[in-house]
């Protein structure tokens, strides 16, 4: 997959920091917090911790450089993401969280909606999966946080039956490889990269960034 900028719309040619088994985390930031959404935080940060995920958020990188494009980077490089959005969000806020949200989804990261309290939701994302604040919350959570292993082992199985189009594969490889932090899908995409003649090219092609991860 290429990437490109939404600073400038042109194609991200450096290397990514890729975070395996790593979840950004997109909710209003600041101390100004209701007690329940920072209650949620933890309740999310603990879950995840306990699936053997870390937590990234807005807040986890200093960069000193364009505050979008870290954001961006953040979201892209991390294969899971978790919006919370509480009743009584700023308009902006919740943009800000859908922006970023649509990202991950457009990317293929593995996404879910944390809602809490009567949230007014952008119509475009009715269809998208939420789980809400209620009697069910931890089975839910829990449920999503172990569909994870099935969604790397879904890609795995989809790059063993397109290795005759060795980028998507490698792509697949990749997303399989941040869902779990396993080294032998990066080994496997360096062997379809290798075998489809593409070592040949130059050390700044794209196509050489794609499988380095």
């Amino acid at each position: 997959m290429i990437f490109y900028r939404p600073t400038d719309g042109d194609v991200h040619n450096v290397q990514m920091n890729w975070r395996p088994r790593t979840c950004f985390l997109m909710l209003a930031m600041g101390d100004q917090l209701p007690d329940e959404v920072k209650r949620m935080k933890q309740r999310v940060s603990t879950a995840l911790t306990r699936a053997k995920f870390d937590v990234v958020d807005a807040a986890s990188a200093t960069t000193g450089k364009d505050y979008l494009l870290k954001i961006w980077t953040l979201a892209v490089s991390c294969p899971v993401g978790i919006a919370i959005v509480h009743e009584g969000i700023k308009p902006e806020t919740m943009a800000n969280i859908y922006y970023e949200l649509g990202w991950m989804q457009a990317y293929g990261r593995e996404t879910v909606v944390i809602k809490i309290g009567d949230v007014k939701l952008p119509s475009d994302f009715v269809r998208t999966e939420y789980i809400a604040l209620d009697a069910n919350f931890t089975r839910n959570l829990k449920g999503f946080l172990n569909s994870l292993g099935d969604r790397a082992d879904y890609y795995e199985r989809l790059a063993s039956l397109l290795e005759q189009n060795p980028l998507l594969a490698i792509d697949y490889m990749r997303r399989a490889y941040l869902l779990t932090g396993c080294s032998e899908f990066k080994h496997n995409a360096k062997h379809i990269f290798d075998s489809m003649g593409l070592h040949d090219t130059t050390g700044a092609s794209i196509e050489r960034l794609m499988v380095n991860f």
